[in-house]
């Protein structure tokens, strides 16, 4: 016996594409009637779908579901016999269903069985079944008619004022509300004297609305981007064409541990780059909420992958627009030699006039660029809008990590994020049962996860590669593709690092509190100081640049200098007892006071004999008694202070002292205190004294250096 594909689909409860696909790969046997129709020879089939036929065949006979169809179409109930309309969706779906009953009289005696039958097919309800058998038995379909209010009820005037009312509620107030724009037009219409008619009526004349005025309403530009967008051909492009970047928060719990032992739940964030033309994953950046650093961390891995990029695509969130993603993007195409280029992206902003415009986010011309070349350079990056057709690749690879992520069997997985209370309720029970068997993996441990999946996917088949990702690009490479890398990978590290804005505090500053100064004062030949180290911007704040990993050295960005980068070198605390240090650091301070002596003399004395012949060696030379007694007096002080005298002379008893001020009689008390003499109770109360006044707090600091360095200051 033949029978038909949709017949046979209803007898074994499976959809007729499936047995399309029997018949395609020869599982069962059929006669081609045209280019779509195929008869079905019941006789091939295997035993187990043989079984689910009916076996009286005297009383349920097979017959084809178009033999039943024709036999229908004789009937009122028939959508011909419907005359002077057309059905409405609800109209045809119940229509369908009753088709579909009558086809299962072929199949099931019972009619209990053809309406669960039916039911199940349509996904509806036994009782609906039921309810829309009898619409169409009872001609409901025929004598039902829609009611639709004329048009002529509304004045033109009200209407026209119901739908702009109704528009800017939706642009301006984001409020769908059609009731109120009835009001509103009732009470306009009672002060003009239009004609209107009943809130079912302007009901429908709101449904007459264009769906793409309605759609511009609430989404705006951007939903206008979506409807009209252009459908790309992504197979003609190189690696490193074009980057596709976006950021996704996954479906997975992680732990951290906490001071007090207990662990903190969250659910981390990742950014990706994705390479357009192989689907590989560029870079990629992984923390507990994704910022601009995780944006540059991933950038900078695709750009250690795939090299310096040409183009990219990505949202343009708060992240992605800083201005410290920006300056790093300047950089790049700076590094590049400006190579960026996009032409097909350029064209799409090309004019008539042969003007590339460029627009803001509501699609507003803000400015032109004559050429394509200099189109890229002001509107390096195309911002695309959320769920755009442009950033679809990049979503089908979130889903694909997500679905290979709970393969893996991975603990801590939401199933559903946006689930019903019922379904919420039981996967949080999982969880906890999880967090209680201490089953959650650390970022650390997921992010080694996540790594295994993206190796994976990256040698699994892609179907619109028709190869795998790392197939693709190494056919790339057989044909001659390189990855287009800086002469220096130095520089490349350079612009990604650290930036941040600090103040210029005695030739030093502080990062992260670690102190960081740069190069040794020194001289030119005029005797001028030179722009070296951070001293000539006391007081004013400059760039830095570090690495928040390696606090090592730091560097800083003065662009108007004739030096415009320059090293850091972090400041070391010195021991006091370590005497070797303290004195290459007190020769440094020397070097440093003589140094900008002889600028001050080289200013201030321009004309004086004593810069007539050598500035330099004058200088040097008389300084050279004073830095030899200098260097001697710092390592008699450091002398003391590691080897004390046992032993001091006795100081001779009295001896009348006077002072030009109470500040070199508190002097005098601090030397005879360092040489281990001791003081009079008296001068003891004086000292105390001293130290509460205002005169001491002012010079403190000064006071307190003094000390350290046992009076030779």
């Amino acid at each position: 016996m033949q029978v038909d594909v949709k017949t046979l689909a209803s007898l074994l409860s499976v959809s007729p594409r499936t047995i399309q696909k029997w018949i395609s790969a020869g599982t069962v046997e059929a006669v081609k009637i045209n280019q779509k129709s195929y008869l079905v020879e019941t006789e091939s089939l295997p035993e187990k779908w043989a079984k689910m036929l009916p076996s009286d065949k005297s009383e349920k006979s097979i017959v084809s579901i178009s033999s039943i169809q024709k036999d229908v179409r004789k009937d009122v109930t028939s959508p011909t016999a419907i005359a002077g309309r057309s059905l409405s969706g609800k109209e045809k779906r119940c229509y369908e269903i009753y088709q579909h009953w009558l086809s299962q009289k072929a199949i099931y005696s019972n009619e209990a069985q053809r309406i669960e039958a039916t039911a199940r097919w349509f996904g509806v309800s036994a009782s609906t079944v039921r309810r829309m058998i009898s619409r169409v038995q009872s001609g409901g379909l025929i004598t039902a008619e829609r009611k639709v209010s004329s048009a002529n009820a509304w004045d033109p005037e009200a209407e026209a004022y119901l739908k702009s009312y109704y528009l800017q509620l939706l642009r301006d107030r984001n409020i769908n509300s059609k009731i109120a724009a009835f009001k509103a037009v009732k009470e306009m219409a009672a002060v003009n004297g239009w004609k209107t008619g009943c809130r079912a009526s302007a009901y429908n004349l709101l449904s007459s609305i264009p769906s793409l005025l309605l759609e511009y309403a609430t989404g705006g530009n951007r939903a206008l981007d979506n409807i009209f967008y252009i459908k790309r051909n992504w197979s003609n492009l190189k690696p490193a064409q074009i980057l596709i970047g976006d950021q996704h928060r996954v479906d997975f719990w992680v732990k951290e541990k906490k001071a007090d032992g207990s662990y903190r739940y969250y659910r981390p964030e990742f950014y990706v780059w994705e390479d357009a033309a192989s689907r590989c994953v560029a870079g990629i950046a992984v923390a507990e909420n994704y910022s601009s650093d995780t944006v540059k961390e991933a950038l900078y891995m695709a750009i250690r992958r795939f090299g310096l990029f040409d183009c990219t695509y990505n949202d343009n969130g708060s992240s992605e627009c800083s201005s410290a993603v920006t300056q790093i993007i300047d950089e790049i195409i700076a590094l590049s030699g400006g190579k960026s280029r996009m032409m097909d992206i350029s064209e799409l902003y090309r004019t008539k006039e042969n003007l590339f415009v460029i627009e803001d986010a509501e699609g507003n011309i803000i400015d032109t660029a004559s050429d394509a070349r200099t189109w890229r350079a002001k509107h390096r990056r195309i911002y695309a809008n959320v769920k755009n057709a442009k950033t679809k690749p990049i979503e089908r690879l979130f889903n694909t990590l997500e679905t290979k992520l709970a393969q893996k069997g991975i603990p801590g997985h939401v199933v559903n994020p946006s689930a019903p209370a019922h379904v919420e309720e039981k996967e949080s029970l999982v969880l906890e049962r999880q967090k209680d068997r201490d089953e959650i993996l650390t970022l650390d441990e997921f992010i080694l996860a996540l790594i295994q999946v993206i190796d994976d996917y990256e040698h699994t088949v892609h179907s619109s590669l028709n190869t795998s990702p790392v197939s693709f690009v190494e056919r790339c490479i057989e044909a001659g593709w390189r990855a287009q890398l800086p002469e220096n990978l130095a520089d490349l590290d350079f612009i990604f690092l650290e930036r941040r804005k600090v103040k210029v505090t005695k030739g030093r500053v502080t990062i992260n509190r670690i102190q960081y100064m740069g190069e040794d004062l020194r001289t030119d030949e005029r005797g001028n100081l030179e722009d070296v180290g951070l001293h000539l911007y006391e007081g004013e704040k400059v760039e830095v640049r570090f690495d928040p990993l390696s606090q090592e050295r730091a560097y800083a960005v003065i662009p108007a200098s004739a030096t415009p980068v320059r090293a850091l070198y972090r400041v070391e605390s010195i021991e006091m007892l370590d005497e070797e240090a303290m004195n290459e650091r007190i020769q440094w301070k020397r070097r440093s006071m003589r140094v900008v002596r002889q600028a001050f003399r080289a200013v201030a004395y321009p004309d004086s004999e004593a810069f007539q012949t050598s500035i330099a060696d004058q200088v040097i030379a008389a300084d050279k008694p004073i830095l030899e007694k200098e260097e001697k007096d710092a390592a008699e002080c450091i002398r003391r202070l590691v080897n004390p005298p046992e032993e001091q002379p006795a100081r001779p008893k009295n001896v009348l002292h006077f002072f030009a001020s109470d500040a070199e009689h508190f002097r005098w008390c601090l030397e005879e205190l360092i040489a281990g003499r001791q003081l009079t109770e008296k001068e003891l109360s004086f000292v105390q004294s001293y130290r509460t006044s205002e005169e001491y707090s002012q010079d403190k600091d000064y006071w307190a250096t003094y000390e350290r360095f046992g009076g030779l200051l």
